[in-house]
């Protein structure tokens, strides 16, 4: 029979090297994070090199240290040294961007008169062909009928983009979209929107722009468009109406999880007004199914996996691209949406 002083010495040892696992399992990821940092965010000339450089350190470390606490303590203050470095990184309302995103939204309330400037109209030919017009538009906001959502899918079920129009019927549609603000020499990359590589951008644009742009030109993209019932429409408006100064006057990093296309807009609702978290938030390509489930879709009594079929507008939008009432003709026949 074992003694009691082997049996808990044998106990604290594997308690020590579960303690030691975990540790490596938490600083590990810290590190990798690290590395991003530096080759994504570092400001000079020579990111890549900088983060080799900081991978190197961390092997050197681990080999040095023979991979003890000593090690994991050592690497813990480098990657809270990045951090402290990286939460220094400010956006910039004034880079080189690309065309599209270079005019930033002003908008300006007057009573119940919503006067924006800067409302993107471009004319598509090709991606790269487009005529660049720039309108100022004015919004009664006692005109305004409802808001409509379209959700753009790009190849990943699980991940769209959400786009909401507001409908002021004579006065015309107005869509919102929250985007990454993009340099001339940048493209997106979901790995970079984790890290401080892109201003966020709340771009306003007639639909005819920002939807023909994803279901005309743009290949592999589905976009789907779904009626909402949403009594506090005209408070949701003003939100976008104040989130469109606020980044003019003080720009924001766009997050892949914190600040996204779908949790900035949930951001933009009062607390008391969001509803209960759900994790479609962040898996913005079950937003729809979401909505559906609480009653924010219209849904003419279809169930949800028929609806969704049919809110497709890819065909209904190439078969109007030379309509004079896009907007309508997209419209026609889809579910939640009267008959004209």
């Amino acid at each position: 029979m074992e003694e009691p002083a082997s049996i808990g010495g044998k106990r604290s040892a594997r308690a020590a090297g579960t303690a030691k696992v975990a540790g490596w399992l938490l600083v590990s990821p810290a590190a990798m994070w690290s590395i991003g940092a530096y080759f994504y965010d570092f400001p000079f000339v020579g990111s890549v090199w900088t983060a080799a450089g900081f991978l190197i350190l961390c092997i050197a470390i681990v080999a040095f240290l023979r991979g003890g606490w000593r090690a994991q303590a050592a690497l813990w203050m480098l990657c809270l040294a990045t951090v402290g470095w990286w939460l220094m990184l400010q956006p910039r309302q004034f880079r080189d961007w690309k065309p599209g995103l270079d005019r930033v939204p002003r908008a300006e309330v007057n009573g119940g008169v919503v006067t924006i400037e800067n409302v993107r109209n471009f004319k598509y030919h090709t991606l790269k062909n487009f005529d660049e017009v720039w309108e100022k538009r004015t919004y009664d906001m006692g005109e305004l009928k409802g808001v409509d959502l379209f959700l753009n899918y790009w190849g990943m079920p699980l991940i769209a983009h959400p786009i909401y129009s507001f409908d002021f019927g004579t006065g015309g549609r107005i869509c919102f979209s929250m985007e990454t603000r993009q340099e001339t020499t940048e493209d997106y990359s979901n790995v970079a929107g984790f890290y401080r590589q892109y201003e966020l951008i709340c771009v306003a644009a007639e639909e005819r722009d920002v939807i023909r742009l994803r279901t005309n030109h743009r290949t592999k993209e589905d976009v789907y468009l779904y009626r909402l019932d949403l009594p506090r429409a005209r408070r949701m408006f003003l939100e976008y109406v104040a989130t469109i100064n606020a980044l003019r006057e003080k720009p924001r990093w766009y997050h892949a999880i914190t600040e996204n296309c779908t949790t900035a807009v949930r951001n933009q609702t009062a607390a008391a007004e969001r509803g209960s978290w759900d994790w479609r938030y962040l898996v913005s390509g079950k937003l729809d199914e979401l909505f559906y489930q609480r009653g924010i879709i219209v849904a003419d009594g279809l169930k949800f996996s028929e609806l969704k079929r049919r809110a497709r507008v890819n065909d209904a939008a190439l078969s109007a691209d030379a309509d004079g009432d896009f907007s309508a003709a997209i419209r026609r026949d889809r579910p939640g949406f009267p008959s004209e």
